[in-house]
């Protein structure tokens, strides 16, 4: 991290007080510190919800997560084009989330292989604050049904892979919470065999 200049600070709500005190510490070692506010703090991301990143990632060298495990700093990771390190609190270190990026972006580029593929997909929403996409998934509903797919938008206060189990469909493509991807990949593969 050392070679990045100007850092984005990102967090979640329960480490805002030590993501003032890594700000204080990188300008004080002559960072140039963004911070954007979206939600109820500045710097605060949720899984769904990475807007205080995407904001200001015209501005910045990299992003620097501040808290514990991998769920918020993957999201900012999939969401932004700079490179995202994560210092865990936990751990007591600091990390790269490229690796984690590739990987998602793999696993996205064979679910779209699935997706060209499908008769029958489903679009999940959900109408949780910073989950709620619907107008989102009606517009590419429409583009997929173009393609000539059949295409069913799923909505819930709740996503559960139990909801979702049964469902007559080729394909998922969420847009509710991407915490859910890895359960949603495994449902979609049992979707396509008979021993799940």
């Amino acid at each position: 991290m050392d070679r990045f200049e100007r850092i984005g600070l990102v967090t979640s709500v329960q480490f805002i007080p030590a993501m003032k005190k890594v700000k204080e510490y990188l300008e004080k070692t002559n960072k140039k510190v963004y911070i954007h506010k979206v939600l109820k703090y500045h710097g605060q991301v949720l899984g769904c919800c990475t807007y205080a990143a995407e904001a200001i990632q015209d501005k910045v060298d990299c992003f620097l997560y501040v808290g514990a495990g991998k769920f918020h700093p993957i999201a900012v990771a999939s969401n932004v084009d700079k490179p995202v390190f994560s210092l865990d609190l936990e751990m007591g270190k600091i990390y790269s989330l490229e690796m984690e990026k590739m990987k998602r972006l793999k696993k996205k580029m064979w679910h779209d292989a699935l997706i060209e593929d499908a008769k029958r997909v489903g679009i999940i929403v959900c109408w949780k604050k910073g989950q709620n996409r619907v107008n989102e998934a009606i517009e590419l509903k429409r583009k997929l049904e173009k393609r000539g797919k059949e295409v069913y938008i799923l909505a819930f206060d709740t996503v559960s892979k139990e909801k979702l189990e049964g469902l007559k469909l080729d394909s998922l493509i969420n847009l509710a919470c991407p915490g859910l991807e890895e359960e949603l990949l495994e449902l979609e593969r049992c979707l396509r065999v008979d021993d799940c």
